[in-house]
Order: structure tokens, then sequence, then C-alpha cells
């Protein structure tokens, strides 16, 4: 195991939307700086600051993501740093606790250290309020795993998205449903507890109905909704059963739901996007098979993901069905060639790269920030549930012209 992970036996863990087997410090409010990732000192290094949640609903992405970002590291600080000469300091921020609050102490406190780069939560919430901070500063921000194009737009120019937005999911899952599966009919479950739960069938919906579909209803959940007979007696009352439920739900309300929805014995296809692709969604058994899941991992011998994932799995075998540890990965290439491109680590010089940046081959394929309004468009890729694993369907690259208007 690399120092990315500190094991500290007296940190309480909540298992609430937290995966199984991760460990992470909860520091009390102070900054570490990771054991594996402190090089020698250097005339010039890369200093990147992470404000993410340990512990609450966003530690299931941001744990994996960290993970996967600080593995990435540790290759690339192993081989002397970017193109040998660059190391890469990471410093870890106090636990933001999946909350506003705390996530603006993370990144007050991380700001003092000088940080090039901040590295925010997956929690919309969190990384708009922590981010004004940066974006007042001057300071170059990748949301992780956060997907809502507005998320860049709220907080400035400064910021920056590290994953694709959930307007190109929703249409990509669109055009899937309509020339892939033939889905007619859809059902939209929408939660407006968060922006993803809320705009991604909206956006969804956008397509679907563009390319001849038909929405026939919609039913409102809250984060944590234990019981969701309401929204099956909605779809029963329907005068034809859906062909498809789309739906951002994930932990825990997802599984719940899914489990109900076939107790009742609704068959219709279920229609999910990135944050069910973790590994409680595909260990719930028969109840899953069949689910559509949009992803960021490319589950295919002889890609560069497998590649990359085959090394990744002797270190953090328990994070591989979490797709958010491959954008951390992601996010330190998109990092390092920016550093790159600009030959420099100086944080408006980096920012400028990325502004710039177009078909850089990630390993899950070409990112292109460049005209995209610091939203990143690269390939989706469709995944169904069989026999509780992810089977790869394909991958679907949309011009910006498919997206719908943030």
């Amino acid at each position: 195991m690399t120092g990315t992970t500190i094991f500290n036996s007296a940190t309480a863990w909540t298992r609430r939307r937290l995966l199984k087997g991760a460990v992470y410090p909860l520091m009390a409010g102070a900054l570490a700086v990771l054991p594996a990732m402190q090089p020698a000192a250097a005339a010039d290094e890369l200093t990147i600051g992470m404000s993410h949640a340990h512990t609450g609903w966003a530690a299931t992405f941001d744990v994996a993501f960290t993970e996967g970002f600080g593995f990435a590291v540790d290759e690339i600080n192993a081989a002397g740093g970017i193109d040998g000469t660059i190391p890469i300091r990471l410093i870890q921020g106090r636990d933001t606790a999946s909350s506003a609050a705390e996530a603006v102490k993370s990144v007050d406190a991380l700001l003092a250290e000088d940080v090039d780069v901040l590295i925010m939560s997956a929690d919309s919430s969190s990384t708009i309020a922590a981010g004004l901070a940066g974006q007042k500063k001057g300071i170059l921000m990748l949301a992780s795993t956060g997907s809502q194009p507005s998320i860049a737009g709220q907080v400035g120019d400064w910021m920056y998205l590290s994953n694709f937005g959930d307007n190109l999911m929703g249409a990509a899952l669109a055009i899937y449903a309509r020339e892939d599966l033939g889905i007619e009919t859809a059902f939209l479950l929408k939660s407006s507890d968060d922006v993803y739960t809320e705009m991604l069938p909206e956006y969804f919906a956008q397509t679907f109905t563009k390319r001849g579909g038909t929405i026939v209803g919609e039913a409102e959940y809250t984060f944590e909704q234990v019981n969701f007979g309401n929204v099956i007696a909605q779809i029963r009352a329907l005068p034809e059963a859906p062909d498809a439920i789309m739906t951002g739900a994930f932990e825990p309300d997802f599984p719940a739901f899914l489990r109900q929805l076939r107790a009742a014995g609704i068959t219709a296809r279920v229609l999910g996007a990135d944050a069910i692709d973790t590994p409680t969604i595909f260990s719930l058994g028969p109840v899953s098979d069949g689910t559509v899941v949009l992803t960021n991992r490319v589950p295919v011998e002889g890609s560069a993901y497998k590649q990359i994932e085959a090394r990744f799995a002797k270190v953090h075998p328990e994070h591989l069905d979490n797709a958010a540890w491959i954008v951390g990965y992601t996010a330190v290439q998109v990092l390092a060639e920016a550093t790159r491109r600009a030959g420099s680590t100086e944080t408006g010089a980096l920012r400028a790269a990325i502004e710039a940046m177009e078909g850089f081959e990630g390993p899950s394929g070409p990112i292109s920030y460049a005209g995209h309004n610091r939203v990143p468009l690269w390939p989706v890729h469709v995944l169904e549930v069989e026999n509780g694993t992810g089977a790869f369907k394909k991958t679907i690259v949309l011009d910006a012209a498919d997206i719908p208007a943030p």
C-alpha cells in the first residue's frame, strides 16, 4: 500500500454512504502532507491541496477519487516527477464532512499553504461555497466528481470540472435509451435535495423527447427516503407501464428504490448515471440486472484504462467498481499535461493551459476543455449490470451540439 492512505485506528467512521474498506484520516482541522507524496526540496514543484469529505454522503465518491488521485501522484513522483523533473506535493485538508461550512474552513487553511491547485469535493454545495475563496485569490480549482455544469458558472473562471457534465450524461443516456434499447416511454424519479438528482433527469428528458421519446410522468423523493411506496403507486397508476424509469438517485436511495420496485413486480428498465457506478450497486443481486450505468471506466481488455486498473488493483482493489477513482487518476494526468504545456507550475499558467486543452488522450478517452465553458467534453461509457458485474456495451462520443445547454 502506498502512502496515499493513512490508517488511523482511532478514527470513527460512518457507514452511511462510505464504501466498505475505505479508510481515511479524520484530522480534526489539521493539514497533513501525505508521507509518500513529500518529495525532496526542488526548485519547482506542483503543490496541490485537496478539500474532500472523509465522512458523510460525499465520502462515497471523495475517498475513491482521492485514492485514484494519490495513486497517480505516486506513480509520477516515483519516476522523478512530471517529465522526470517536477515533483508533486499533495496536501490533504481537513474533513469537510459533506458540509459546506466545513469545506470553507478546509479551503481557507489550504489557501494559507500557498497551493497551486485546489481539488474540491463531489458535493456541489461544498464546492461552490468554498470555491468562492479560491476564486477571489485566483487559484486553479478542479471539482472532483462533481458533474453539475452550473458549478463552474456559480464559482467563476478559476473553477473547472474534472468530470463530464450532467447535461452530457443526460443526453448520452437518452440517446442510448432511444437508439440502442428502443425505449419509447420513460418515467422520471427526481430529488430537489441536490442539483445532480434534480437536473440530470431534466437533461435526459430534453434529449429523449427531442428524439421522439415520451415522458409519461415523474415523481419526487427526498434523500435517505426509506419507503418509496408513493413513487411505486404513481408508476402503477399510469395508463400503461413505462418502458424505463430514469433517475439520478444514488446510495442509499437507489438500492432501496430498486429493491422495492422489483418487489412490487415492476419490470421496467432502470436507467442511471455515473453516481451508481459503485460496488454497492453491483452487489444487489438479480434485482439490479439490466440496470444501465454510465461511467468513466472502460472495462475492455487491451484498453489504456485496463492497464492502469491492473496497477491500481494491487493497491486499492476495494475501489475498482467505483468510477470515482479513475476520475481522480485522470485529473492528475490533466494537471501534469497542463504543467508540460505551460512550462510552469504557476496557477495562472496552468489555468490557461487547461482552458486551451483539446483532444488530450486521457485514460478513458480524449478530453477537451477548449470552448466548453470549463466543463470537459469526453466519452461516456455505457455498462449494463449482468450477474453482479458491469458489462461494457458501448462508448458514446457526443458533439457539443448534442449536449443540452446548462
